[in-house]
């Protein structure tokens, strides 16, 4: 059965130095105790990451790391972050194309602050740059931790090029769906409008 609503005031049950977190918030009673209905609290709010992203960007994807993505330091895996920042950003690169799209370049890529085990992290990611056949996006990561003392942090930035391609793998155009034919070259090469 659902549980019943209730207002809360937040305001007292977040530290003065998360402001960005202290306001009135509707909760749900959540069998976890305290700490779950903070964590329930901070879920629901409007937008708990508000000054952490670009306006334009949507949130694409999120996740939260477990044992098995940790490196030898006991952080998770920047390559495990990397892979997770590419899959956050072709789901923006394939609204646009309509289609098909491969990583062809990590423009930058920076590692703001370590991510944890149990971090729930948001993927916000925007389209910065559409050119006949590729598509330009920048993922930003936040981290929601440590749900006793909540706490919000960026943890990395990244911009990655995609191209659309058709079925066989090659280019296409990345704004009009599948290429409209308009014959072949003497070496035997598709040309295709866009």
């Amino acid at each position: 059965h659902a549980a019943p609503e209730v207002r809360r005031e937040a305001r007292n049950q977040i530290p003065a130095k998360h402001s960005l977190l202290r306001r009135s918030i509707t909760v749900t009673r959540s069998p976890g105790g305290p700490h779950a209905a903070m964590l329930s609290a901070m879920t629901q709010a409007s937008d708990p990451h508000l000054h952490m992203h670009h306006p334009d960007s949507q949130l694409t994807l999120r996740v939260v790391p477990m044992p098995a993505d940790v490196n030898a330091n006991g952080d998770i895996f920047g390559g495990w972050v990397m892979a997770q920042v590419d899959i956050a950003g072709s789901i923006i690169a394939v609204r646009r194309a309509r289609g098909r799209v491969a990583t062809v370049a990590v423009n930058s890529f920076q590692f703001k602050q370590p991510v944890f085990v149990g971090d729930l992290l948001s993927f916000w990611a925007r389209q910065v740059h559409v050119g006949r056949t590729s598509i330009t996006v920048e993922v930003e990561v936040t981290a929601e931790r440590n749900p006793e003392n909540p706490i919000m942090v960026k943890v990395t930035d990244a911009t990655l090029t995609y191209v659309a391609i058709d079925r066989s793998g090659s280019k296409r155009c990345s704004h009009e769906g599948p290429p409209r034919p308009a014959g072949a070259r003497s070496d035997g090469a598709r040309i295709f409008r866009c």
